[in-house]
């Protein structure tokens, strides 16, 4: 999990390379590699540059007002960059995907890294 496994599961695909980032760690371990956590509600400038390696991000989103915020910050940060950004967020009866079973990951999952 993190910005390393990110690069590795990356190296063996030949497709787009992608990272995923999360608000915390227990969502980037439910959604495993590429996702890493940013450790915070925000995407600072310096971590945005770490994603400058990549082809796009998706930026799994909690069920919650400030994630808004959150989207709407790294939408902005990564336009400047050039950088696609894909948004997903979890069914509504869940307020992350850390509290998603990994079943119920996997489609989803299939779907925006395909």
């Amino acid at each position: 999990m993190g910005y390393d496994a990110a690069l590795a599961f990356n190296d063996s695909r030949h497709r787009d390379r992608v990272i995923g980032l999360t608000e915390g760690p227990l969502e980037a371990a439910r959604l495993g590699p590429p996702f890493c956590a940013v450790m915070g509600k925000f995407l600072h400038y310096e971590q945005a540059k770490w994603c400058k390696v990549f082809d796009r991000v998706v930026l799994a989103m909690q069920n919650d007002d400030a994630s808004t915020g959150v989207a709407e910050k790294t939408a902005s940060l990564l336009d400047i960059m050039n950088i696609p950004l894909e948004v997903i967020k979890p069914p509504d009866e869940f307020k992350d995907f850390g509290e998603m079973h990994p079943d119920q990951v996997t489609p989803i999952l299939e779907d925006i890294l395909k």
